[in-house]
């Protein structure tokens, strides 16, 4: 049974474009959960360390560092952790 080159050549195409997107969704999903493991390192540090439990912290947004009331850092940190899609790359990945 003789396959033809040009339907080989596209089942291989469709397997490299979905190869592709697995490997892109794992990078997003290895680089989402280094964010979200910063962010809870940042929030028991500023839960636990005597120095941050002053009114004010210093926060680095991009290339700027501005100092901030704690209360709202915090809110702003949990905030950025509950829009973090983790679960929506895991799903995608599964089917």
């Amino acid at each position: 049974m003789a396959l033809y080159p040009e339907i080989v050549e596209k089942h291989f195409e469709k397997i490299e474009k979905i190869a592709e997107e697995t490997l892109s969704d794992q990078q997003e999903i290895r680089c989402l959960d280094k964010r979200c493991n910063k962010n809870r390192e940042a929030l028991r540090q500023l839960q636990t360390n005597p120095n941050c439990l002053s009114s004010k912290s210093w926060v680095c947004v991009g290339n700027l560092f501005i100092r901030l009331p704690t209360h709202e850092v915090k809110k702003n940190i949990e905030q950025d952790m509950l829009d973090v899609s983790l679960i929506e790359y895991s799903d995608k990945l599964k089917s």
